[in-house]
């Protein structure tokens, strides 16, 4: 009796301590924009192509991580991401900082948290070719050929970015400071 009574408590132990089982799906950078996760002391100076006033953007802060979430059910996701805070010497936009947010297949830039839904921006660079941003093979800013670069349409300016460069060319149209940014000089750091 004494062992039947010991095997029922081992049993109800054994059963009370079992955890339910949460599944956690893991989304990470894809490959293909890896090459956009630029360090602190990079930089980008850019010319206005009528003014010549110029204009110097750099990197004052990354953040890397994942951003964890659970949906309920046993379901989890955790989702690399990689921060870039920008700032400028001179505004040539609207505010005087921008962010761009590298998460899962795009590039967002400013984007606003949601609530349980994770981050949402106006994209401005993908990891493939889709109709989010316009595709050219090559383009040629002042002396310099760059390629695989894609466009998109933020607001009212266009941005070009090219793979491992960033944004070698703005088109800024609703601004004080409205013209074409080419690039002019660069240090990447990775």
């Amino acid at each position: 009796m004494k062992q039947i009574l010991l095997i029922l408590i081992v049993s109800s132990l054994l059963i009370s301590c079992h955890k339910d089982q949460t599944s956690v799906e893991t989304f990470y950078i894809c490959p293909g924009i890896q090459n956009q996760q630029f360090k602190i002391g990079s930089y980008w100076i850019f010319r206005n192509d009528s003014t010549q006033a110029t204009d110097c953007t750099y990197v004052d802060n990354v953040i890397h991580g994942f951003n964890d979430q659970y949906w309920g059910l046993n379901r989890s996701t955790s989702t690399e991401f990689y921060t870039i805070f920008y700032s400028y010497t001179k505004t040539i936009n609207e505010h005087p900082r921008d962010v761009d947010r590298i998460e899962g297949w795009l590039i967002m830039r400013n984007p606003v948290q949601m609530v349980n839904h994770g981050y949402y921006g106006p994209a401005i660079y993908t990891c493939y070719h889709d109709s989010i941003t316009k595709y050219l093979d090559s383009l040629k800013v002042g002396n310099i050929t760059f390629y695989n670069v894609q466009r998109a349409l933020i607001d009212s300016t266009d941005f070009y970015s090219a793979k491992s460069i960033g944004i070698v060319k703005k088109v800024i149209r609703d601004s004080i400071n409205k013209g074409t940014w080419n690039i002019i000089r660069w240090k990447i750091i990775k």
